[in-house]
């Protein structure tokens, strides 16, 4: 059953989906404004010469819209951009001190480069899903990067396979879950 959350529509159960699903979803559902794609893993972190292990956002589509994300600092990256990350103001704070200069810095996900282009506000927070699957650690979003849309466009496949594809086309999450928000006054029920 669907659910609504800070008008957000929930499917309940997350799936291995490509880009291609959530496009026609938003091309067939007239009901539905737009959608965007989410999935989590954690991820190391390399900052300099200091590794750590953090919940990384994979996003795609309309996801900065749909949660109505404006940066603190620098910019959200879009759709197309690569090898970018935006940085939660917690993880903003813990590994770089709350200074802006990290605008414009490289990081490291999974050994991986990527950009940092800008930083959540101290009061973002995507309501749900914080467990993609049971025995996850639940716990909030240190940072965004977008899913590489080659990596969107390959059928599902296993954990095995999936594992090749990200040491080709960069780090992503194996379960992303489709999010939309509706058509101002269509109820939940369509």
């Amino acid at each position: 059953t669907p659910s609504l959350v800070g008008g957000l529509v929930a499917g309940g159960a997350c799936a291995l989906l490509g880009i291609g699903v959530s496009v026609a979803l938003k091309d067939t559902a007239p009901m539905i404004l737009v959608v965007g794609t989410l999935g989590s893993a954690v991820a190391g972190l390399v900052v300099g010469d200091e590794a750590s292990q953090e919940r990384i956002g994979s996003i795609s589509g309309d996801f900065w819209s749909i949660t109505g994300a404006q940066p603190a600092f620098g910019r959200l990256f879009h759709e197309g951009d690569v090898n970018t990350i935006v940085l939660s103001w917690s993880l903003f704070e813990r590994r770089f001190g709350g200074d802006a200069r990290v605008i414009g810095k490289t990081v490291s996900v999974n050994g991986w480069p990527f950009t940092v282009t800008g930083v959540l506000p101290k009061d973002f927070r995507f309501l749900f899903p914080q467990q993609f699957a049971s025995g996850d650690e639940v716990r909030g979003i240190d940072a965004y990067i977008p899913i590489p849309e080659a990596l969107m466009a390959i059928p599902p496949a296993g954990v095995q396979h999936w594992d090749e594809v990200t040491r080709r086309y960069g780090p992503a999450a194996f379960w992303i879950c489709v999010v939309g928000k509706l058509r101002a006054g269509v109820p939940i029920e369509s």
